[in-house]
């Protein structure tokens, strides 16, 4: 009787580990890089295909501090521009103050 199928105790072994141990590193590492290159992506597709948009739901639900974003104001040009001068004044005299 063949000891991957058993061997002397009778139990039919239907998974035998010899290929697992007998297999390199290299070997191994190929297995994980080959799951992670090919099965993540397609399980990736497979639960947006399932789920629809539910990478858009991610951080929205009940308890989201922000339910969604603040829209975008228009500003004045000139207080943006009189801001903008600003920083670049503050900038200036924080170079200044430099040893």
């Amino acid at each position: 009787m063949d000891p991957s199928f058993g061997g002397t105790s009778g139990v039919v072994n239907l998974w035998p580990m010899d290929p697992l141990v007998v297999a390199s590193a290299t070997d191994k590492g190929l297995v994980i890089i080959l799951i992670a290159l090919i099965v993540g992506p397609l399980l990736g597709l497979l639960l947006r295909a399932v789920n629809g948009n539910g990478w858009e739901r991610i951080g929205k639900g009940p308890l989201a501090i922000q339910e969604r974003r603040p829209e975008k104001a228009d500003s004045d040009p000139q207080i943006v521009e009189s801001e903008v001068r600003e920083l670049e004044n503050l900038v200036g005299s924080i170079r200044e103050h430099r040893p």
